[in-house]
C-alpha cells in the first residue's frame, strides 16, 4: 500500500491534496499476517475466472446471481439449446394455484 497518498497540506483548514512526489511513498510487502494466505487468494481468483467464463459462454449477465428464495438463478443450463433456466411464476386470481417453475429462458 502506498503511503502518504493524499498529505494534508495546511494543518489549519486539514485540506488534503494528491501526493505528486512532494512526499515520497513506500510499498512493503509481507510486514503483516495476512488475513487470507496467498494459496487460498489463488485459488478464489481462479474461481472467479471460471465462473466469469462460464457466464459469457451461456450469455449471463450477472455471475453472482442468486438469493434465498432463487437459489439457482444462472446457474441450471437447459441440455437442449445450453440457456440458462429461469424461476417463472405463474399467477392466478386465487393463491391456492400460483405456482413457481423453472423453465428454460430461451
Amino acid at each position: 500500500m502506498p503511503f502518504c497518498k493524499r498529505p494534508t497540506q495546511s494543518i489549519i483548514n486539514k485540506k488534503r491534496v494528491a501526493n505528486t512526489g512532494q512526499i515520497p511513498r513506500y510499498y512493503v510487502e509481507d510486514n503483516h499476517p495476512a488475513i487470507v494466505d496467498k494459496d487460498m487468494w489463488e485459488a478464489v481468483q481462479l474461481e472467479m475466472e471460471r465462473k466469469k467464463s462460464f457466464a459469457e459462454k451461456h450469455g449471463f449477465k450477472r455471475v453472482d446471481y442468486g438469493m434465498d428464495d432463487n437459489p439457482f438463478a444462472s446457474k441450471v443450463i437447459c441440455s437442449d439449446c445450453g440457456g440458462a433456466y429461469g424461476r417463472k411464476v405463474w399467477n392466478s386470481n386465487d393463491e391456492r394455484f400460483r405456482r413457481i417453475v423453472w423453465r428454460c429462458n430461451s
